[in-house]
This record gives structure tokens, sequence and C-alpha cells, in this order.
């Protein structure tokens, strides 16, 4: 998979591992965990491009289908505004999943929904009538909505963080239950920078990394 690396000769061990974790995720199904891979270096050993690598391994390999790559640096997130539901909601591809979504037979759609859990944000918005996609990703993302589209999701916001957070999740467990998703892979560039503590609290971090 990783035949493109120009660099296997200084780091054999490294690139036989993240070949194996990528064959991993390509052979799990849907619901099965996926352990985290951390790559610790120093600068200028090739850790970025390396990145980029498994993120082309990703999208080109067998598994390519169904599976969404967010790859993102953290300092370029801006560590001061850092919120896991903002890297979702910037990231993930809400408008075009939310679209495949609510395509899916209305029988089929109905059956996923009602598997959400009963405290769903997202399940108390599609049990109903239901929004247009680009007002479901709107709201997933926090986005200031107009008083016609935010009857239609109930006239509900999502203002804090966590609710923004577990309804994508939610979404994104409707997407792999519908055969729409079946993995979402993040690599984060920069993770060192959580340990930044003039720009991020302990609790920032804590809640970021959990």
């Amino acid at each position: 998979v990783l035949g493109t690396v120009q660099y296997t000769a200084h780091m054999p061990e490294v690139v036989s591992k993240v070949q194996r974790w990528l064959d991993d995720i390509a052979n799990k199904k849907v619901g099965e965990p996926r352990a985290p891979f951390a790559i610790e270096g120093t600068i200028g050993a090739g850790k970025t491009h390396l990145l980029s690598d498994m993120e082309r391994a990703l999208l080109d390999g067998d598994g390519a289908k169904g599976t969404l790559v967010i790859r993102e640096n953290l300092v370029n997130a801006g560590g001061g505004r850092l919120l896991l539901s903002t890297l979702f909601g910037a990231n993930l591809k809400l408008g075009e999943l939310s679209e495949e979504v609510l395509s899916s037979s209305g029988e089929n759609l109905t059956q996923a929904v009602a598997k959400l859990p009963t405290a769903s944000p997202l399940r108390a918005v599609l049990s109903g009538a239901r929004p247009k996609a680009q007002t479901l990703a709107l709201w997933l993302r926090g986005a200031a909505l107009t008083r016609t589209q935010m009857q239609s999701v109930g006239g509900r916001s999502l203002d804090a963080e966590g609710e923004r957070l577990r309804a994508v999740v939610h979404l994104l467990r409707l997407a792999a239950n519908l055969g729409v998703l079946r993995v979402v892979v993040f690599l984060l560039d920069q993770l060192e920078d959580l340990e930044r503590k003039a720009e991020i609290t302990p609790l920032r971090r804590a809640r970021f990394l959990t």
C-alpha cells in the first residue's frame, strides 16, 4: 500500500507497523473497534509525509469505498479554538452524508433512526417530517438557521459542543447502519501541541482526547 514512500530505508520498522495498521483498518467490519496509532519523531523525520501517504493509501486501497479520512494539523486548527466538534464539522462531509442518509429507503431509514438512543437530538429531528440535507448539515455544525430551517429541525439548536458532537456521531452511526459509511479515520498532525498549556487548558485537552 505504501509503495510510494521514498524514505523506507531509514524507518523500515515504522513503515511495516503502519502497513499492518492500515491492513487492520481495511479488514475490519462496521462496528468493530480500531486501535489508535501514534507516530513519534524529531523535526524533519518525515512524519507529515508519512501521514500523507497513509491518507492516500486509505483512499486508494481496496477498502476505500465507505472510508472517510480526516487529516488535520492541530496548529492550523488553532489551539485556542480547538474543539473536536469543530474539526468534525469542518472536515466531515456532513452535507454529502446527510444527503445519502436522507435519500435511503424510507423503511430502512426509519428502522435505523429507531435504533438511536431515545435522548438523541438527531433521532428527534429525523423521527418526524425530515429536513433537507443542507439544513441538517448546517444544524449539525451549529450554524445559524433561518426560521423555516429551524422549524424543520424541531425548533431546537445545538448550542453545546458535546451535544453537537453526539449528534454528528449519531449521523455517522446511521450512515454505517445504512451501508453508506464503513469507517472514519482521523490523521492528526502536531498532536504535541495539545501540551502547550499557554493555549490549551487541561480541561480542553482532556475533552479533546476523550
